[in-house]
Parts: C-alpha cells; sequence; structure tokens
C-alpha cells in the first residue's frame, strides 16, 4: 500500500486494501489470551537506499567480514589484518541478495573472538524488501545485534544465522515471504523465515525476543532448545499465516534436559510448535496457540533407556470470530494438542532425503522408555461461536 497522506494518528491509503485485516487499539484477552492478533503495520521506505540490479536474478550483497591481506612490501611478502565492522541504521536495500546462495542483501561473515575494544556490528531500524534470496544473514560472525528491522517479501529466507556466538536478533518483522519458484518447492529446501543455528551447529548465548513472522508458506521459526536455566533467552516470539509456527532444533551443546519456552502462533496451517529430535530429555513451556491445523506436537527421536517429555502452562485456542474467515485450501480442520511419543529416528529439518510424510511422522520403530508429563493445559473457544463452528 501507498500512503497517500498523514494526519495526526491518521493515515490515508492511495487504494482501499485488497484484503480484510483486523485492527483494533487494544487487545480483547478473551479472545486471543496473549496472543496479538492484530495485523502489523511496516513502514519499507528510509532516506538512504541501497538498491540493486536485477542481473541473472542475482541482486545487491552488502558483506561485512573480517579479512587477511597480502603483497609485497620492499620485496617481503607481509600479511596485514582487517578488522571489518557495520552500524546500520535506518537504512532501505531493495533487490538485494541472490538467490540459492547464502550471499543475503546484508551479511556479516568471519569475525569470531572479539575482544572488548573491538566494535560490534549491527543492523537496526532497516527495511529490506523485494529480494530473491535472504534478508539477513549471521555466518561465523560474533557478537551481532539484529534490532527493529523488517524484512518483507524476500523469496527464501528472513533473518538467518549459522556457527555464531552472542547474537541479539530481537524486535523485528519478516512477512510477506515468496517461494523459491526457480529451483521447485520441496521439503528439502532450507526455507524458514528465522533459520537460526541450524545444522547441527554451536551457537552460545543466542537471544530471540520479540520478534514477528507473519505470511510465508514455510517454517516460522527453526531455532535451537535451551538451557532450562536460561528461558528468558526467548520471549514473546510470535509466528502466524505460515505452514509450522515454530520447528525446535536440538541445541548440541546441552547434555541432559533441553527446554523451550515462551512462544506463541496463530493461523498456522499446521504445527504452531513442533520438535522431533533425538533428545535425551525435552521440556516445552509457556506456549499459546491460536487457530493451529496441528496445534503443539511435541516428539523425541531417539531410543534411550528414558527419554522423558514435559509440556506444562500451555493454552491452546480454537478460533477467534474476530479473524477473517478462512477459504478455500486455506480453510482446514484444525486440532489442539497432538500425543507426545517417542521412536528411535527423528526428523531433521531440511530433511536429507525427500518424504512425503509430515514432520510429526516417521517410518521407525517405536521407543518404549519415553514418559509423557502434561500440566496446566488449558483449551480455550473449542464450542463457542466461533468462525468455523
Amino acid at each position: 500500500a501507498v500512503i497517500k497522506a498523514i494526519s495526526g494518528k491518521t493515515i490515508t491509503l492511495e487504494t482501499p486494501l485488497q484484503y480484510e485485516h483486523f485492527g483494533a487499539a487494544t487487545l480483547d484477552s478473551t479472545k486471543s489470551g496473549a496472543i496479538d492478533i492484530r495485523s502489523e503495520v511496516v513502514h519499507l521506505t528510509r532516506n538512504i537506499k541501497v538498491q540493486g540490479t536485477n542481473e541473472d536474478k542475482w541482486g545487491g550483497h552488502i558483506v561485512t567480514s573480517h579479512n587477511v591481506d597480502t603483497g609485497f612490501v620492499d620485496g617481503k611478502l607481509i600479511s596485514i589484518p582487517r578488522k571489518g565492522y557495520a552500524l546500520i541504521d535506518h537504512v532501505e536495500f531493495v533487490n538485494c541478495s541472490q538467490y540459492d546462495t547464502d550471499k543475503a542483501a546484508v551479511r556479516f561473515a568471519n569475525f569470531n573472538s572479539l575482544t572488548s575494544t573491538d566494535t560490534k556490528s549491527s543492523l537496526t531500524n532497516s527495511a529490506i524488501h523485494n529480494g530473491l534470496g535472504i534478508g539477513v544473514m549471521v555466518t561465523s560472525a560474533d557478537d551481532v545485534t539484529i534490532d527493529n528491522n523488517v524484512v518483507f517479501f524476500t523469496h527464501v529466507g528472513g533473518i538467518w544465522m549459522k556457527k555464531s556466538h552472542n547474537t541479539k536478533i530481537t524486535n523485528n518483522v519478516v512477512g510477506g515471504m515468496g517461494t523459491r519458484y526457480w529451483s521447485g518447492e520441496t521439503r528439502l529446501d532450507e526455507i524458514a523465515g528465522y533459520n537460526l543455528c541450524n545444522h547441527d551447529q554451536n551457537c552460545k548465548n543466542l537471544i530471540v525476543k520479540n520478534n514477528i513472522m507473519g505470511g510465508f508458506e514455510r517454517i516460522g521459526f527453526v531455532l535451537p532448545t535451551v538451557d532450562c536455566s536460561q528461558l528468558s533467552n526467548y520471549e514473546n516470539n510470535l509466528a502466524h499465516t505460515v505452514q509450522h509456527g515454530a520447528f525446535v532444533l536440538k541445541n548440541n551443546l546441552l547434555a541432559g534436559k533441553e527446554c523451550f519456552a515462551n512462544f506463541k502462533a496463530y493461523k498456522t496451517m499446521e504445527q504452531g510448535v513442533l520438535t522431533y529430535q533425538n533428545y535425551k530429555a525435552i521440556s516445552v513451556s509457556n506456549v499459546e496457540t491460536l487457530d493451529c491445523g496441528r496445534g503443539v506436537t511435541i516428539m523425541i527421536g531417539k531410543s534411550d533407556d528414558s527419554n522423558p517429555i514435559e509440556i506444562k502452562d500451555v493454552t491452546i485456542w480454537g478460533e477467534s470470530d474476530l479473524l477473517p474467515k478462512d477459504a478455500g485450501s486455506m480453510c482446514i480442520d484444525i486440532y489442539g494438542f497432538w500425543l507426545s511419543a517417542s521412536s528411535i529416528g527423528g526428523k531433521k529439518f531440511p530433511e536429507s532425503m525427500l518424504s512425503a510424510l509430515p514432520y510429526e511422522k516417521i517410518k521407525s520403530y517405536a521407543n518404549w522408555n519415553t514418559e509423557v508429563s502434561v500440566t496446566n493445559i488449558q483449551f480455550r473457544n473449542w464450542k463457542s461461536a466461533t468462525r468455523q463452528s
């Protein structure tokens, strides 16, 4: 939408919106609990603009990195270390990123073990939109802050992080994602809005708070578990209008029980929260879902003497009559809670080989040593006069 005029708190658009979007001045907790189902409104333009060309589907690419230059000085070959950093604030990136590569519109790469005197890089208050690849990539780069940015309509991913430590991803909005139409949509594609520390990587002290993912055909958040004493590392993250809200990964830095908490999801085609990895033990708490096709599914894929699963303090809403009606293929049956189980094998993301089975199913022998504890699960608005009753 294009803004025509602004008068105080009133914005007038050039043309009416094509679809219905719910909005309200305050939340109605009787309709959606603590889940904010009001439509997001984001601003995509900035005074500073970086615009890439579109040559063979490759757009612009801004990278910050450490490097070592070599050259001859007075007949001697010498090496000169170069330390790069970037403080990017209030910048608009258009048609940037490269398809089928990790070269995002904005990329931080290859600087580990920073000292207290090194300047820490950040991307803040910026807008990245209309790219063919990934919006933001942090790879093998420590102490990077990604805060209060908008990533809109990038075809593969929004904000990704690999093999990095002390990363802070806070207050961002990712939405309107496309699909990888040039290679075909399959479950082998690594496509997620927030794809954080995937592929059995080790990532210390990851902070993910107050982020939103809205509008995507695949997974909203892919992220690892945390130490059960550090549940506050993840807070108030929300996914909606996606296939899966969150796919939780095993954290290779942890032994024993692993935890995931403080997540919300609504209007997902399948799970609001899903995991099926080789945990010794897993605890999921403080989760709230609404209008999610398969609600909450917590599984273990490992054969052990004991594989306890703990699920507590979860609220599962059926529907809310405040949201627009679904239609066609978007109108699906909804289930609140799928009973947990354990099998010898689990599921990876992306899958190592193509399977027609959904993420919560696998061809594997069952594990008979699983104990499941479910405490304080509340179901709301499943029989009231909601929009599909």
